[in-house]
C-alpha cells in the first residue's frame, strides 16, 4: 500500500510538472495600470482568451497545453482582436518576377520559460523606395504580485528602437 501511495505521488508530480511546462495562463480581462513611458496609444484593457488543446492535429491525446493566445486590445477609439498560435513561426515571401520589388514578413510565437515571445518583422526590398524595414517584439510575463507585465520593443531601419513596458491588473 506504501509503494501505491508513493507511485501516486510521484505520478500526481510528473502530471503537474508536465501541464507546468506547457506555458502560463494569460486569461482574463487586464486594466492598464501602469506604462514605463508615457503613450497615448497604448491599448487600455485586454481580454485575453487561451484554449486548453489537449489533442494533436491528428486527435491523438497530448498533455494539456496553451497552443493559441486570443487578444483583444481595447483603445480609446477602436477594439483589435488578434489570434497567435503558440509554438508556430512562420513567413510571407512576395514580389514581382523579374527583378521588381520583394517584401519578406515573419512572425514567431514561443514560450521561453513562463514567459510568452510574440515577434513580428517586415523587410521589404533593397530599393530606396521600397519603404523601411521594421521589427515589433512583445514579452509577456506574469509577476510575482500576479499583474501582466507586457515589455514592447519596437525597431524600424529608419528610426531608434523604442522600448515600453507595460503593466495591466486582472479585472
Amino acid at each position: 500500500m506504501r509503494r501505491l501511495g508513493l507511485a501516486w505521488t510521484l505520478w500526481s508530480a510528473l502530471v503537474v510538472a508536465a501541464a507546468a511546462q506547457q506555458g502560463t495562463d494569460f486569461s482574463g480581462r487586464w486594466v492598464l495600470v501602469s506604462s514605463a513611458v508615457a503613450d497615448a496609444n497604448a491599448a487600455q484593457s485586454l481580454i485575453v482568451r487561451q484554449p486548453v488543446t489537449r489533442t494533436n492535429n491528428l486527435g491523438a491525446p497530448m498533455p494539456p497545453a496553451f497552443m493559441q493566445l486570443i487578444i483583444e486590445r481595447e483603445y480609446a477609439d477602436r477594439v483589435t482582436t488578434e489570434t497567435h498560435q503558440i509554438g508556430i513561426r512562420g513567413g510571407i515571401v512576395g514580389g514581382i518576377a523579374g527583378g521588381g520589388r520583394s517584401y519578406q514578413s515573419s512572425f514567431s510565437v514561443r514560450w521561453e520559460g513562463p514567459r510568452l515571445i510574440i515577434e513580428r518583422s517586415s523587410n521589404p526590398s533593397p530599393a530606396r523606395d521600397a519603404g523601411p524595414s521594421w521589427e515589433h517584439t512583445e514579452e509577456w510575463e506574469l509577476n510575482s504580485a500576479g499583474t501582466l507585465v507586457i515589455s514592447v520593443t519596437d525597431q524600424a531601419s529608419d528610426s531608434a528602437p523604442k522600448s515600453n513596458t507595460f503593466t495591466y491588473r486582472r479585472n
